[in-house]
C-alpha cells in the first residue's frame, strides 16, 4: 500500500466533527414523491457570481460533452458468472451480482485494455463535434484509472496494463482543443468498508465478509484515508477543467466543503457539479449553491422546462453507462439522441452524452456511430447549438424547440415533427422578422407575420431527417459596420491611419487570426494579411505590443471596446489562432523613459518575464479557450542597439521556452532562429532592431506558414 498523505489528514481533521461518528448536519435528501422540475428548482435560485464566471470561460458555449464510464467492470459486460444482468447499469455489477471485494479484485487484476488509444479516442470525439470529455477516474467500485499514491488499487499498480489512462486522455483531449474532466465517486466506495453505499441489493457482509459483526462504518475515516487525498492528487497532478462528483450519500455541508475547498485550492477555474452535495433528482437548496458551479440533473433526464440555474444532463447513447452486452440493453436511435440533445440545449443546459468503451480499450462501435450521426448534423446546424442560449419564448413548441443567439437578434427553430398542415407558427417574438433561412441549404423560407405571431410555410418534405433548423433574423440584427469602424477608430487613435492598424470587417465564413506583438510584427502584419487573404481574417492589436506586463491590459482594453452587442455582427472574437510575441520591450534598459544601457534598469528581469508569461498564457486560455496559441520568439538584437544588449534576446527566448515547456499544446514560431542567419542583409541599418522590406516579408511568410499549418490541424 502506498503512503497516505498525512499532512492533509491532519489539516482536514480539524475541520471535520471532533467525534468520528458524531451526527453532522443533515444532508439534502432525495425526495421520494415529487421529482418534478417545478418542485426541485425554485424560481428565485441564482448561482454565485464566481460560478457564473467559471461557466462562461467555456462551459456555457460548449453544449456537447462525452461522458465515459470505463473500468474493470467493462470486461464483464454486465454479467458475472450468470449473475447481475438484470440491473440496467453494467458498472454496478459488483452490487448487482453480489460480488465480494476479493472476487472483484480478481477481475480488476486482469483488466488489460491493450487497445486503448487516447489520441484515437480524442480525435473521434472532436470529429463528432464534442467540446469536452469527462471520464470515470474512480467509480463506486473504488478502482482508480490513474496512478494514485494514496491507494495501489489502481490501473498502474494493480493491473498488467501499467498505464495512467487519466493522464494520457487528458493530454490527448487538450491537444485536440477539448476540455477535460474527471468523474470521481467521493462518497460511495464498495472497496472501503467505512464508505456508505446506496443500493440495498448487496449487504456489507457480502461485500466484506472479513469484517466483524459489530463493525461500525466511519465515513469521515474513509474521506480522510482515501477520498479527499485522491481528489487532491487529481487536482495537483493533472490538468482538470471539470470534476464530476456522484451519489453524495452521507454528504453534508462540512464534508462537501472539504472537497469544494480542495478543488478551489489547486484549480480555481475547475468546474464542480451539484452531485457533490445534491442527488440528481434532489431538490436544489440555496445554502449549498456556493459549493458547486452547475446542476447535474438526473441520469438520462431531459429538462421539460426552462430552469433558473445552468444544468447538464448526464445522458447516454444506451440504457447502461458502462459497456453492456449481457441481459437487457438498448441503444437510442440517432433521431432520439439528437432530439434529447437539442431539447437539453434549448432548455438552457449542456448534454453530457455517455459511451461505455469495451474492456479491450476500444470505443463501442455503436456509440461511435451515434456520435458520428450527431456530428454530421452539427456540421450543418452547429451555429444553432454552440454558444447559444435557451429558448427565449415562454413555451416549447409542439413541433420541436427553439434556441437563440446571446444578442437576442437571432432565433433558431428546430423542427422535429414535420406538420401535415405544411406550416409552423411561433407566437411571442419580440421584434419584426427580417429573414428566415434553412441552415441545411441556405435557401430562404417563406413567412408571414402579424404582430408577434410568425407563420412559416414549409416545403413538402423535411430537409433533415432528424431536425430541420430555420434561422430567423429579427429586424435590427443587420448592424451597420460603420458603428464598429467608429469604435475601432476611437480605440486605435492616430495609428488607425496606418494600414497595419486598419479596421478589418469580419467575414463569418473565415477563421479569425489575431497577431499580438512588438513593432517587428507591425512591419510584417500586412504581408500576413495579403498571404492569408480569403483564407482567414487577420486582426492585430490596435497599437504596439509593449513589454510582457502590458499584454493583458491592452488585450482587455481592446476586447472591452469592441464587445458592445451592436458590434457582434461585423466584429467577432471567436479566435481560431492567436500568435503572440513579447520580449523585445522587456529587455530594454531605461532611466525614467529614456533608453540608457549604462545607468538604466531593465524593464523586466528574467524572473518577472517568466511570471508574466505564465499569466499571459492563463489569460489567453480563458479569453479564447478554443484558440490555438502560437508563441513567436524575439528576433535578434544587433550590437549597438539603443537601450539593449545583443545577447539578451537569447536569454529571454531561453527563459520563455522554459515556461512554455509546461504548455506543449502551444506552438513555437522560432522567428529568432529563422532571422539570425540573415542579420546583415535584413536589418534596416547596423544597430537598429528593425528589418528592411525583404526581411519583414520573409518573417511574414514564416508567420503565414505556421498559421496555415495550425489552421489545417484544427480542421
Amino acid at each position: 500500500m502506498k503512503t497516505i498523505i498525512l499532512p492533509l489528514i491532519v489539516l482536514a481533521a480539524a475541520i471535520l466533527p471532533s467525534k468520528a461518528n458524531e451526527p453532522a448536519k443533515k444532508a439534502p435528501n432525495q425526495p421520494k414523491g415529487n421529482v418534478t422540475f417545478e418542485y426541485r428548482f425554485d424560481d428565485d435560485l441564482q448561482q454565485t457570481a464566481d460560478s457564473i464566471a467559471r461557466q462562461e470561460l467555456w462551459f456555457r458555449d460548449a453544449k456537447f460533452g462525452a461522458f465515459i464510464h470505463f473500468g474493470a467492470y467493462s470486461t464483464l459486460e454486465g454479467e458475472y458468472e450468470g449473475r447481475g444482468n438484470g440491473f440496467r447499469y453494467s458498472e454496478w455489477i459488483q452490487i448487482s451480482a453480489q460480488m465480494s471485494s476479493d472476487e472483484y479484485h480478481k477481475v480488476a487484476a486482469k483488466f488489460n485494455p491493450v487497445e486503448f488509444d487516447a489520441d484515437e479516442w480524442a480525435k473521434t470525439f472532436k470529429d463528432c463535434g464534442i467540446r469536452y470529455v469527462v471520464i470515470t477516474s474512480k467509480h463506486h467500485d473504488g478502482f482508480a484509472l490513474f496512478d494514485s499514491m494514496v491507494s495501489d488499487y489502481n490501473i498502474v499498480d494493480y493491473t498488467p496494463f501499467k498505464r495512467d489512462i487519466i493522464k494520457e486522455l487528458s493530454e490527448a483531449c487538450h491537444k485536440q482543443g477539448m476540455k477535460f474532466g474527471v468523474y470521481y465517486s467521493h462518497a460511495q466506495d464498495w472497496d472501503e468498508p467505512d464508505a456508505p453505499y446506496l443500493n440495498k441489493r448487496c449487504k456489507l457482509s457480502i461485500l466484506h465478509p472479513e469484517m466483524p459483526d459489530d463493525f461500525e462504518p466511519d465515513m469521515d475515516r474513509y474521506i480522510m484515508k482515501k477520498s479527499l487525498p485522491q481528489v487532491e492528487e487529481l487536482m495537483k497532478n493533472y490538468e482538470i477543467d471539470l470534476i464530476w462528483f456522484d451519489t453524495p450519500v452521507g454528504m453534508n455541508m462540512e464534508r462537501a466543503t472539504l472537497f469544494s475547498d480542495m478543488v478551489r485550492k489547486y484549480r480555481p477555474d475547475c468546474l464542480i457539479n451539484s452531485r457533490l452535495i445534491h442527488r440528481g433528482k434532489g431538490k436544489i437548496e440555496k445554502q449549498y449553491l456556493p459549493l458547486y458551479d452547475y446542476v447535474s440533473i438526473g441520469d438520462k433526464e431531459v429538462p421539460t422546462k426552462k430552469l433558473p440555474l445552468y444544468v447538464e444532463s448526464p445522458d447516454s447513447v444506451s440504457s447502461s453507462f458502462g459497456y453492456k452486452t449481457k441481459g437487457n440493453c438498448y441503444y437510442h436511435t440517432e433521431k432520439e439522441m439528437i432530439h434529447r440533445f437539442v431539447n437539453t440545449v434549448c432548455a438552457g443546459g449542456n448534454a453530457l452524452i455517455n459511451n461505455g468503451p469495451m474492456g479491450n480499450g476500444r470505443l463501442d462501435p455503436e456509440a461511435v456511430r451515434i456520435y458520428s450521426a450527431m456530428g454530421e448534423w452539427l456540421k450543418v446546424n452547429g451555429e444553432s447549438i454552440y454558444g447559444t442560449v435557451r429558448n427565449p419564448l415562454d413555451e416549447r413548441p409542439e413541433w420541436g424547440d427553439i434556441s437563440a443567439r446571446k444578442d437576442g437578434k437571432t432565433v433558431y427553430l428546430h423542427i422535429f415533427e414535420w406538420p401535415e398542415s405544411g406550416s409552423i407558427s411561433v407566437n411571442g417574438l419580440p421584434a419584426e422578422v427580417a429573414s428566415a433561412v434553412y441552415l441545411a441549404t441556405g435557401e430562404k423560407a417563406g413567412f408571414s407575420q402579424e404582430g408577434s405571431f410568425l407563420k412559416i410555410i414549409l416545403p413538402a418534405q423535411p430537409l433533415n431527417e432528424y431536425d430541420t433548423v430555420i434561422k430567423v433574423s429579427l429586424a435590427g440584427s443587420e448592424v451597420s459596420t460603420e458603428l464598429a469602424e467608429k469604435a475601432w477608430a476611437k480605440l486605435a487613435g492616430k495609428s488607425v491611419a496606418r494600414p497595419e492598424f486598419k479596421f478589418v470587417e469580419n467575414k463569418p465564413a473565415l477563421p479569425n487570426v489575431l497577431i499580438y506583438g512588438d513593432s517587428i510584427s507591425i512591419h510584417y502584419t500586412q504581408r500576413v494579411r495579403e498571404k492569408l487573404n480569403g483564407h482567414a481574417d487577420v486582426y492585430r492589436l490596435y497599437c504596439n505590443g509593449g513589454d510582457s506586463s502590458s499584454l493583458i491590459p491592452k488585450m482587455t482594453k481592446m476586447h472591452d471596446a469592441m464587445r458592445d452587442e451592436n458590434l457582434d455582427a461585423p466584429w467577432t472574437f471567436q479566435w481560431e489562432v492567436i500568435q503572440f510575441n513579447v520580449g523585445l520591450h522587456d529587455l530594454k534598459y531605461l532611466s525614467g523613459k529614456k533608453l540608457d544601457k549604462e545607468n538604466g534598469k531593465q524593464v523586466s528581469s528574467l524572473e518577472v518575464y517568466q511570471t508574466n508569461l505564465r499569466d499571459i498564457v492563463a489569460y489567453l486560455k480563458k479569453l479564447a479557450p478554443d484558440a490555438k496559441l502560437i508563441f513567436a520568439t524575439t528576433t535578434p538584437v544587433p550590437e549597438g542597439a539603443d537601450g539593449r544588449f545583443a545577447g539578451d534576446s537569447v536569454k529571454y527566448n531561453k527563459a520563455a521556452l522554459e515556461v512554455l515547456r509546461d504548455y506543449p499544446e502551444i506552438r513555437i514560431n522560432d522567428l529568432y532562429g529563422m532571422t539570425k542567419p540573415h542579420q546583415p542583409e535584413w536589418w534596416v541599418q547596423p544597430g537598429n532592431v528593425h528589418y528592411n522590406e525583404t526581411g519583414s516579408n520573409a518573417q511574414g511568410d514564416e508567420v503565414v506558414r505556421v498559421i496555415r499549418t495550425v489552421l489545417l490541424e484544427k480542421k
